[in-house]
């Protein structure tokens, strides 16, 4: 039988009643001191979280996303040079997307959908060789 001395009694007698009182506590925590009226729980709340849930599915994309590639062919703060360098890349290029992205204080016009390094260098090239566009750059 395994003794303890002094203060290590007093110890472990403090520890287990401590134990023993938290356990009760846990095993009692959630439990009603009324009985719940015919099983049911009614829960209340705001009717904006609704609308807040259904604005994020609503514009959840269902297309994969996919790591590519784009040409920035701009970069600057001045809206309507962005607007210029976007109608001056669609009058030579009508059948490429173009992205006009707003990142404070800069507007940004990237084009394409690359899917690697190679795809766009082909048009990468022309753009460096065209005048209109002085900030041609590729993206992630």
């Amino acid at each position: 039988m395994l003794f303890i001395k002094g203060n290590s009694a007093r110890f472990l007698i403090f520890v287990i009643s401590l134990v023993f009182i938290i356990s009760t506590k846990i095993n009692s925590y959630g439990q009603a001191d009324t009985p719940l009226k015919n099983n049911t729980i009614n829960i209340y709340h705001d009717g904006r979280i609704d609308s807040l849930i259904s604005k994020l599915y609503s514009t959840t994309d269902d297309k994969p996303k996919i790591n590519g590639y784009r040409i920035q062919i701009y970069s600057g703060s001045n809206k309507k040079e962005a607007l210029k360098a976007k109608s001056d890349f669609l009058q030579a290029y009508d059948n490429i997307t173009i992205y006009l992205i707003y990142e404070q204080p800069n507007y940004k016009i990237r084009v394409g959908d690359f899917r690697n390094r190679v795809e766009p260098q082909k048009l990468y090239h022309s753009l460096l060789n065209n005048e209109n566009f002085n900030a041609v750059i590729m993206v992630n």
